[in-house]
């Protein structure tokens, strides 16, 4: 007999735990070997009492949690052995269960597929996917079932797991790596596709600090603190607030201030953060928050949900990767000092210290933001847990830490109240995999953060032994074993209260200590009458002999000694006695009838009896699917009640309402793909209108675009949009408005334009556009126009009138001084009226380079433009000034300019008769002896005598007679 070994090896290093267990963190008096009943010792070193959960970690579908005893639960997707449980499995487990470790545990993590934990001596073990050495295994070609510990040349503090790679921190501050370096995560300056079993050192290069993490101790520098693994890089941060980082690049996260299409392979110092106190990594993205007095988180990376806290998510167009370079302050993210962490593309904090409440931020498709909705935020927000009254709702408060997985949130709380005492794991997000840790995969998210199941089990103790049946735990708060429970699992058979793993096997055939094994300490075998020689045994006729006697046998199954043809395995026949001694007379012989309980006439499959005569209550057929019901059978007709009335396979088939599927989502089904059913399934519609289920932007109703398709479902292809088009039968370029079509294309035959006046004959042109001339003038009013082929009375083909109300108003008009615009050129009595000059000082005279044009004189204006100075009224027009080009002092009469002060080569007068002569002027003598007007005044001498009148031959005079002027 080998019964139960599983559980029994399980319970067996339970066992083992729990003294190592009892040596790290005590577990009360224990009671001395001796008289003392091993029941009573069990029932005292597992007392119940107080527990709480201290750590959580989150891998991509499953959740790992640490209870304050030292004890690890595990649940969610196990496909990979994650969940410790010895074996995989393709179904996921939604409730916890804890892990065979060898002694307590101080720290848990949780990568894609694989788990860690730290225990009380610092030695790390690990278990689950191991394809890429992950689990610290040499065996990578499958996972590892039960956890095994990873060799570290010194204590671990600290461990870290994402993917398919783990960390360690040791005493020394050193950091350890080991698994898949795709991208460099094992901090070797190298990358490559291989496994990695054994941890390496990571390999921090010469630096120096800057800002407020600089070291008193330089060395300090490369002492880490601990350490956050993200998808595919890592941040390690140092015992003085400096953050290390290296791996995959390519959304910025290493915080280098750019992405990179290459890993950065050599760990380097993210530069311009402040001091910080803890780091955390998503799959693209960094946080933490610092050691000032605020303790702001601070990100940078991948933004495309949001979980850097960047608002510029929204953008247009769409930015196709969003990345944020350098370390980003998020806002309202102050006092985070209770803990952060990182999912796949969200992120979390606590805000308050040592507990507080969590906040979070990013992707939300399936809730893991825990806020209520399930939409991304790019601004921290309270997570909310549900309460069963007013408000029904409140912040996730008292939290100690916080952990993200691929899409699900864990926190743990400091329990005051409902749960004070109670070790239990608040989740939130993603429950596919059963990662919740709820006990069941329904609902497959949850928006609000919800209790678990407690990681407290008691098991149904029968025997009342101190052991109880591993098959029906009882997930529980309560501080005290339940009467009839025990906290202590692994009975092989509750039934008997002296069989159970702390019993000591004795010769009786039974498997005494649940070891799997019967009657293991080599005692004799016993051996059983078979006075009818068919090989059965008597078992009322028992000896024990090491040899086998003559006439006894092995088995001990015969129930009629005395009859050969009695015995196991005997066919029964119809003849009222128990043949093969299986209890039952004529079982198995004659026709097997089937239990018709409900008296319908059918029978139950499952409940049958072979009988020689048809039994009372039984029928021949075994054909019901409910025989607690007589209203359903085969021949019951379906109804909607969701229940399978007529034993089809098959609920409320062919009854209810047709529903049509909506496979693009639009509200519109498809006529040729429906069902029938009594409520409406998923992506189902009760109309089957859509004739097109694969475009969303296909349905009744749905505007009509010029695209070629049908796009409102009418049967027809464009229809009501377009251009309008209009008949041009004469081909001659113009079209007949009262014939037109609406196309989104011109068709043949037709144009755009409705012009044409007779459309057969093309010596006939189009329409005209004709003005409204109200006021007789000749011109038409532009705003006021209609189309015709010939001049309707009162409008006219010239468009400029600017007034239609005055016939002395139009563009041919000649503008006057009446303050309108006569000629319409929007100018009011331009060019006309007279010149008038700004007189600013009053004194009468004009500036000329101040004029306007004006039908009346404005106030301070002159008609005169020669003020030679206009702001000061002493200084008037300017003077005459003549040219003297012969600078004798004269200036020529006829060449003259005004100007206020004197020009060169111009004098005051203009009495110079000949200015290209210095010799004559005014002011010289004349001489009779040059027949020139020597002092321009009109006369030329000589003149001789004293007759007035001058000498017709002057030259020379009479002797007696002087030459002189008149």
């Amino acid at each position: 007999m080998n019964r139960q070994t599983a559980p029994l090896r399980a319970a067996a290093l339970r066992r083992s735990w729990w003294m190592l267990a009892c040596l790290a963190v005590g577990c009360g008096e224990v009671q001395p070997d001796g008289d003392t009943p091993p029941n009573t010792q069990v029932r005292q070193s597992r007392l119940a009492g107080p527990l709480e959960v201290t750590r959580v970690a989150a891998g991509a579908y499953h959740s790992v949690a640490l209870r304050s005893d030292g004890e690890v639960w595990a649940w969610g997707r196990n496909s990979d052995g994650q969940l410790g449980r010895g074996a995989v499995s393709a179904t996921p487990e939604a409730s916890p269960h804890p892990v065979a470790l060898p002694g307590p545990m101080t720290a848990v993590a949780a990568g894609a597929g694989h788990s860690l934990a730290i225990d009380a001596l610092g030695h790390v073990w690990a278990w689950g996917r191991n394809n890429r050495g992950q689990a610290g295994s040499a065996l990578t070609g499958g996972p590892v079932l039960t956890p095994v510990q990873v060799t570290l040349p010194a204590p671990a503090v600290s461990i870290a797991a994402r993917a398919d790679y783990s960390l360690a921190v040791d005493a020394n501050g050193d950091v350890w790596a080991w698994g898949q370096n795709i991208d460099g995560e094992l901090g070797q300056h190298a990358a490559d596709t291989l496994a990695h079993h054994t941890p390496v050192k990571v390999q921090l290069p010469q630096a120096t600090a800057q800002g407020n993490c600089t070291p008193v101790d330089p060395l300090d520098l490369y002492r880490i603190a601990d350490i956050a693994a993200g998808g595919h890089h890592v941040l390690a941060l140092t015992r003085t607030g400096c953050v290390w980082a290296w791996g995959r690049n390519d959304a910025a996260q290493i915080g280098t201030g750019t992405e990179s299409s290459t890993p950065v392979l050599v760990p380097t110092l993210v530069r311009n953060i402040p001091r910080a106190k803890a780091v955390a990594a998503g799959e693209s993205h960094s946080l933490l928050y610092d050691d000032e007095m605020n303790r702001i988180v601070w990100t940078w990376g991948l933004n495309t949900s949001g979980q850097v806290g960047r608002d510029y998510i929204a953008t247009t167009p769409p930015l196709p990767r969003q990345v944020v370079r350098t370390p980003f302050l998020v806002n309202g993210s102050e006092a985070a000092g209770g803990g952060l962490a990182a999912g796949d593309d969200f992120s979390l904090f606590i805000m308050g210290y040592p507990t507080g409440n969590v906040r979070s931020w990013g992707a939300n498709a399936f809730g893991q933001l825990g806020n209520g909705t399930q939409a991304l935020r790019q601004t921290p927000e309270y997570a909310l847990r549900t309460l069963t009254g007013p408000p029904y709702t409140m912040a996730v408060d008292a939290t100690r830490q916080v952990a993200g997985g691929a899409r699900h949130g864990l926190a743990v709380r400091h329990e005051q109240y409902e749960y004070a005492n109670c070790p239990v794991v608040w989740s939130w997000g993603d429950n596919s995999q059963g990662q919740l840790g709820t006990g069941s995969l329904t609902p497959a998210s949850s928006v609000h953060a919800q209790p678990g199941l407690p990681l407290r089990r008691y098991f149904p103790d029968a025997d009342d032994d101190g052991f109880g049946d591993s098959s029906q735990p009882m997930y529980s708060c309560l501080t005290e074993v339940p009467a009839g429970y025990s906290e202590i699992e692994g009975d092989c058979d509750d039934t008997q209260g002296d069989v159970h793993p702390d019993a000591e096997e004795v010769c009786d055939g039974i498997d005494n200590n649940c070891n799997g094994d019967v009657d293991e300490n080599g005692c004799g075998s016993f051996w059983y009458r078979d006075a009818d020689g068919d090989g059965y045994g008597d078992p009322s006729n028992a000896i024990r002999s090491p040899t086998q006697p003559t006439g006894y046998v092995a088995d001990a199954t015969d129930c009629n000694d005395q009859s050969p043809n009695v015995h196991p395995g005997h066919a029964e026949l119809c003849d009222n006695v128990d043949n093969n001694c299986d209890g039952q007379i004529d079982e198995g012989a004659g026709t097997r009838w089937y239990r018709d309980a409900d008296g319908d006439g059918f029978g139950n499959p499952g409940v049958s009896v072979i009988a020689c005569a048809r039994p009372t209550g039984y029928v021949s057929n075994a054909n019901d699917c409910n025989d607690s019901n007589a209203q359903i059978h085969p021949n019951r007709a379906e109804v909607c009640d969701n229940i399978d009335n007529n034993c089809n396979g098959q609920v409320d088939e062919g009854v209810g309402s047709r529903w049509y599927r909506d496979a693009d989502g639009d509200g519109y089904g498809n006529a040729s793909v429906s069902v029938i059913a009594c409520a409406r399934p998923t992506g189902y519609v009760s109309n089957a209108n859509d004739c097109n289920d694969n475009n969303a932007q296909v349905y009744p109703g749905r505007a009509e675009v010029c695209d070629n398709i049908d796009n409102n479902c009418n049967g027809q292809v464009d229809e009501g949009v377009g251009t309008y088009w209009y008949r041009d039968a004469d081909s001659d370029g113009l079209g007949n408005g009262n014939v037109y079509v609406l196309a989104c294309g011109q068709p043949a035959g037709y144009v755009a334009n409705a012009d044409d006046c007779n459309d057969n004959n093309a010596g006939v042109g189009g329409v005209q556009q004709y003005f409204r001339d109200a006021d007789g003038d000749g011109f038409g009013n532009p705003s006021n126009s209609m189309w015709a082929c010939s001049r309707p009375a009162g409008y006219v083909q010239d468009f400029g009138d600017c007034n239609d109300n005055n016939a002395q108003v139009h563009p041919y008009r000649t503008e006057v001084c009446d303050g309108l615009d006569n000629n319409c050129n929007g100018m009011v009595d331009e060019y006309i009226g007279s010149t008038f000059y700004r007189d600013a000082d009053g004194d009468g005279w004009g500036n000329g380079q101040a004029p306007i044009q004006s039908c009346f004189q404005p106030a301070g204006y002159v008609t005169n433009a020669s003020d030679c100075n206009d702001s000061n009224p002493s200084i008037g027009q300017p003077t005459v000034w003549y040219l003297d080009q012969d600078g004798d002092g004269y200036g020529h009469g006829g060449h003259w300019q005004y100007a206020c002060n004197q020009p060169a080569g111009y004098v005051a007068n203009g009495s110079d008769c000949h200015d290209s002569n210095a010799s004559i002027n005014p002011g010289m003598p004349e001489s009779c002896l040059d027949h020139i007007d020597n002092n321009c005044d009109g006369y030329i001498a000589p003149y001789c005598g004293w007759t007035p009148d001058p000498n017709p031959n002057p030259w020379p005079c009479p002797p007696g007679q002087s030459c002189q002027e008149p």
